[in-house]
């Protein structure tokens, strides 16, 4: 029997976890399988047990990779302008982000299936949203919590019908009128360099 490094559980582990949150993403929870998530991985079903204790903890485990790596991409790409706020309702709200959902924030493209979930994915999904309302707050020090849960609200919302809408024009139109309506409502940056 071969022997491997030790790192090399924990980079098979992240490979699973890449394959298997791309697909949920793009497919959404009931329309992607273990066998598949492997398959995409490169690995064999039959190694996935030694990884994870069953289905439920793999999108688990995938959804909280993918909402924290999204949201502190996001966060990061905000952080670089002078109105962080306004750069980050640019790029939720962008063409990019609605065409790419595998690569993309998994609150739009996964509430709807969580909705009807069990309650550890559920609080899994909560913790995202948790996560991405307390980053939105970092970025501005004067916005309060309930302004920080509304705007991103206002974002899930709109990527969300953006990508349900069959007419791209439409879409597009419902993106630019929210990313407009949205930043016109922000507070002003505040002064001096964005924050660190």
């Amino acid at each position: 029997m071969p022997r491997y490094a030790p790192q090399h559980r924990e980079h098979t582990r992240e490979r699973i976890l890449d394959a298997a949150s791309r697909a949920y993403l793009r497919a959404g929870l009931s329309g992607v399988s273990v066998q598949s998530v492997m398959q995409d991985a490169g690995l064999t079903h039959g190694g996935f047990y030694a990884h994870f204790e069953n289905r439920d903890a793999l999108v688990a485990a995938a959804l909280e990779r993918s909402a924290f790596r999204k949201h502190a991409a996001l966060v990061a790409h905000a952080r670089t302008h002078p109105h962080p706020l306004a750069a980050l309702v640019r790029a939720y709200l962008s063409r990019q982000h609605r065409d790419h959902p595998d690569d993309g924030c998994p609150l739009p493209a996964l509430s709807a299936d969580v909705s009807r979930a069990q309650d550890p994915l559920r609080r899994t999904f909560a913790q995202g949203l948790t996560h991405f309302t307390q980053s939105v707050l970092g970025l501005q020090p004067d916005l309060t919590p309930a302004q920080a849960q509304t705007l991103v609200a206002a974002l899930v919302g709109t990527l969300l019908l953006a990508r349900a809408l069959p007419d791209r024009e439409a879409s597009d139109a419902l993106l630019h009128g929210a990313r407009h309506t949205l930043i016109k409502a922000l507070p002003p940056a505040p002064p001096g360099p964005a924050p660190a």
